[in-house]
């Protein structure tokens, strides 16, 4: 695939990833074969064995891949913002240059600024998370773009994704540890585990929010027999 093709279809699913908070009416073309996270539509594709094992040990990451990505995620917004430019970094890690889905979220103050990612990695992990820092501080449409005076006052998080998993009983999923995505049809969306701490919903409370605000389903949708409930877990970690 070309440069050409492969930044286009990055642009395009960045995009609509940005489409997670946005109420159903606003969902207007889904996308099928496009490896997004927010409420469009998403391919839950295999993952090797080695990089699920790899996932599934309580720290994936360690704390010098993490200021690795950490400054990745703050030099591209800096640098972004300032010149229009996307930086380039060597990275030799082998574990960041694995493919795994990545979330960028800026908050300004304590409040939310941006937040965009991609649930499928489809690239090497510190170019997901350059790419999703571009998006979050510049492409979310609930928010107007990051500015040059807003630098300093702007806090990074990042999370990094655990394949998802589909699950037939709710039982599997556990409150605050996993993220949850829900398709029926073409209607599908996706809360981050930490959705819950931040609201302190209850397990139906979470999972009818899910179904309601972000997939345009009824509340009580995700108890239907022909619904899909995938989970995921995140590692996530910000600036000190």
């Amino acid at each position: 695939m070309s440069i050409f093709a492969q930044s286009f279809l990055a642009l395009m699913r960045s995009y609509f990833l940005s489409l997670f908070f946005l109420p159903a009416r606003h969902k207007v073309l889904l996308f099928e074969n496009l490896q997004i996270g927010y409420t469009n539509s998403i391919r839950i594709s295999s993952v090797s064995t080695k990089m699920e094992l790899n996932f599934q040990t309580k720290a994936m990451l360690n704390s010098e891949q993490k200021q690795i990505l950490l400054k990745v995620a703050r030099e591209t917004i800096e640098i972004y913002i300032k010149t229009g430019k996307t930086p380039a970094f060597k990275i030799d890690d082998r574990l960041l240059n694995e493919e795994y889905g990545a979330f960028v979220t800026l908050h300004k103050k304590g409040q939310l600024r941006g937040c965009i990612g991609n649930i499928i990695g489809t690239m090497p992990l510190w170019k997901t998370i350059r790419n999703m820092a571009i998006e979050s501080a510049t492409g979310d449409p609930r928010f107007p773009a990051v500015t040059e005076d807003e630098l300093e006052q702007i806090d990074i998080e990042i999370s990094v994704l655990t394949r998802p998993k589909r699950i037939k009983n709710i039982d599997e999923f556990h409150l605050g540890k996993h993220g949850v995505i829900i398709k029926k049809g073409f209607n599908q969306g996706v809360f981050l585990p930490q959705v819950a701490k931040e609201t302190g919903w209850s397990k139906e409370e979470f999972l009818s929010s899910l179904c309601s605000h972000k997939a345009g389903l009824s509340p009580d949708a995700w108890k239907d027999k022909t619904t899909e409930i995938h989970i995921f877990s995140a590692q996530v970690f910000g600036e000190e």
